[in-house]
């Protein structure tokens, strides 16, 4: 029998003895790993190559996974996928591995536990070695008492204390595991925290009696005084106006302490962008029920410029650019932030050696962002912007505006309000859009003014904003061209959109999108242009259809038999996507879709008939310019409604 004992009053921050073997034990595999990874490479040196661990296979294992079980241990597997790390044979390896088997089953309760026999099978002509492990598990401890020891005084009543109780990952007549007891402090000292107890302590005692596999755990919790938060006080600002700060954090003042709470205070602040990092100091003392909590920030540099190449293959466009991108996060000394984007590149349709139309691609646009005019959580937005590019049937250029502002409300849902200014100018025109004989009438023009107002509406149901892996985000966005805003069209748009996401597994991810929308003309200048239209097909949206391909459009042929066709979009959108990823090896992920996807003519025409469906796979690989990704998609229906189109498209970016 062996017996491990805290003492039942302790200090915060002591460390009891199962915490200590814990970090012990790591210790001790990290130098073992690093002086046997060392022997290894000597052997190596000496010997020569040797063969590398192709398969490992486990016989009487059941309380791990192979998998979990190798993630402990130096031998592994080989991979074929490149980048990825090789494992060699060695014996002095294999016997440190053997007893490192034992070393994990006793953590986990298993103290009978033995590797009864390793087996090496070595192909010196295929440089291969598989090794077979043959364990005798023996059967677990398991917690025969789990008593919960609190303070004397201790403000929490039964009630509110069992609840406390129930988050103890420990279970009574289950499996003890040192993993789980030091998990238990742990979730014990968050439940506290989240009810308001900034200054809780949770420590343990457990006998274990090996031979009789039982333990016997004590759990001491003493969960001091509740507080709130009175007053935030702010440590590192140098250029950022102090003010600011306080804005950002003033929903805090009066609330009841929690991780929460001061999470939220720390991204509240990074969103201000204009810090390297943000961190509340964990408070040490309570005074009549209330905190004062420390902001710790680090300021950025309020300049930086990014580079930056973004290249694009796709079945009917070639596009590579360069992008640079200056920023400054505080200018005038007010927080009002300046992105200068730069763009300048070319583009191919459908590709270089081939190009029926080629021409220089640019966009600058200065965007300016100011935080606190009017009202203290309005986002303000300036943007003109000067772009240019080429289309199938023409080429065009704008100078235009962007005008408006945004507001979160909840820290979840986000409103804005934006004005549009645009002035198109056409170039380089097909004859099938010649506006005398064109089948677009009045809704083509060269060149005409564009003006509409823009009310957008998003409300994030995710686990996180910036990078969702599970929920929900739903969009409504209504725009209303001409009229009181004058411009040379006079439209309505409605659009309503909902992406999903959902990650069972770590290395699993399923990612949905549905939306659909139509525009309505009126007034005196009914009609939409075309750039305001709606288009599907190319890299993000239906995969299976080239850039744009999926819409109305004009064909004009030639006697010859050369015809022209030029997408002209429609008043009519729905699409839907479905996607598969997962990360099977360091940055590679495979991924599989499926995409749908119409577009109409006219005004609000949802006909299910004529949706076009397809399907395929993909790669993502992350490197240190970025990601690079390649799809190809495939026509599943409907393949003589686009006589025109391939079977299939590809996709290749970065």
């Amino acid at each position: 029998m062996t017996t491990s004992e805290c003492p039942r009053e302790m200090l915060p921050g002591r460390i009891s003895i199962q915490q200590l073997f814990g970090v012990l034990l790591v210790v001790a595999l990290l130098v073992s790993n690093m002086g046997c990874a060392s022997h290894a490479r000597a052997l190596r040196e000496v010997q020569g190559p040797q063969p590398k661990i192709s398969d490992v296979t486990f016989e009487g294992m059941k309380r791990f996974s192979k998998g979990e079980l190798l993630s402990y241990l130096h031998v592994g597997e080989s991979s074929w996928v490149p980048f990825t790390r090789d494992f060699y044979f060695d014996p002095a390896l294999v016997s440190v591995d053997a007893r490192g088997i034992e070393d994990v089953y006793r953590a986990h309760g298993y103290y009978q536990a033995r590797v009864v026999s390793v087996v090496p099978v070595i192909d010196r002509e295929a440089d291969k070695a598989t090794l077979a492990i043959r364990v005798q598990e023996g059967e677990p401890t398991k917690v025969t008492s789990l008593r919960f020891v609190w303070a004397d005084g201790a403000e929490p009543d039964e009630a509110e204390r069992r609840k406390v109780e129930a988050q103890a990952s420990l279970k009574q007549a289950g499996p003890f595991e040192v993993a789980l007891l030091n998990a238990s402090i742990g979730d014990l000292r968050v439940e506290l925290l989240q009810r308001g107890f900034p200054l809780a302590a949770v420590q343990a005692s457990a006998d274990v009696h090996e031979g009789a596999k039982r333990a016997e755990v004590e759990l001491y919790v003493n969960p001091g005084p509740r507080a709130v938060i009175s007053a935030i006080r702010f440590e590192g600002l140098h250029k950022v106006p102090q003010y600011m700060c306080d804005r950002e954090v003033q929903f805090a003042i009066g609330k009841r302490y929690s991780p929460g709470v001061t999470n939220q205070m720390e991204q509240s602040l990074k969103a201000m962008r204009v810090f390297r990092w943000t961190a509340v100091t964990p408070p040490t003392e309570v005074r009549d029920g209330k905190v004062v909590l420390t902001v710790r920030l680090s300021e950025a540099d309020p300049q930086s410029i990014t580079i930056g190449p973004d290249i694009a293959f796709e079945a009917i466009r070639w596009q590579e650019r360069l992008t640079a991108v200056y920023t400054h996060t505080n200018l005038l000394g007010n927080l009002t932030r300046l992105d200068f984007t730069v763009v300048g590149g070319y583009a191919e349709l459908p590709n270089p050696w081939s190009a029926d139309r080629h021409g220089p691609v640019t966009k600058v646009e200065p965007a300016f962002t100011k935080k606190g005019i009017l009202e203290p959580f309005l986002v303000w937005t300036l943007a003109p912007v000067f772009t240019s590019d080429i289309r199938e049937g023409y080429s065009f250029w704008t100078v235009g505006d962007r005008f408006g502002a945004s507001r979160w409300f909840g820290g979840i849902f986000n409103a804005s309000l934006t004005h549009y200014l645009t002035r198109f100018d056409y170039f380089e025109i097909s004859p099938a859009l010649d506006r005398n004989t064109t089948q677009l009438g009045r809704d083509f023009s060269d060149p005409y003014l564009l003006s509409y107002g823009e009310l957008k509406g998003t409300l994030h149901l995710t686990d996180s904003i910036a990078r969702p892996t599970n929920g929900a985000v739903f969009e409504a966005l209504y725009d209303m061209a001409g009229g009181a805003f004058f411009g040379d069209y006079d439209f309505h748009k409605g659009q309503l959109g909902v992406r999903g996401y959902y990650k069972p597994a770590k290395r699993l991810q399923f990612v949905s999108r549905i939306q659909g929308g139509t525009m309505i003309p009126y007034g005196s200048s009914p009609g939409v242009p075309l750039s305001a239209r709606y288009y599907l097909g190319g890299a993000n949206t239906v995969r299976g259809f080239g850039s744009r391909r999926l819409s109305p459009s004009l064909d004009e042929c030639t006697p010859e038999g050369d015809c022209t066709h030029i997408p002209v979009g429609g008043f009519s959108m729905v699409q839907a996507t479905v996607e598969l990823r997962y990360n099977f090896a360091g940055p590679f992920s495979v991924v599989g879709f499926s995409d749908m996807g119409d577009v109409q003519a006219k005004k609000w025409t949802f006909t299910p008939s004529t949706w076009n469906f397809t399907a395929g796979p993909g790669l993502r690989v992350t490197t240190p310019l970025g990601l690079v990704r390649a799809d190809v998609g495939f026509r599943l229906n409907r393949l003589d409604a686009y006589p025109r189109e391939s079977k299939f498209a590809f996709y290749v970016g970065l």
